[in-house]
């Protein structure tokens, strides 16, 4: 569903497209979810400096 929604973002100045390996819907809980918090912190730093 995220693919078929990503190009439809037609209007936002910065979007990502992260996929993380083995994430679930309950990354926030797995062993990998600092990955998330990183690509998280990485668009919003990102953000920042625009």
């Amino acid at each position: 569903m995220a693919q078929t929604l990503f190009p439809l973002l037609v209007n936002s100045p910065g979007k990502r497209y992260v996929a993380l390996a083995e994430g679930t819907h309950s990354i926030i809980m797995e062993c990998n979810r600092l990955k998330l918090f990183e690509a998280v912190q990485a668009f919003l730093d990102e953000a920042k400096r625009s």
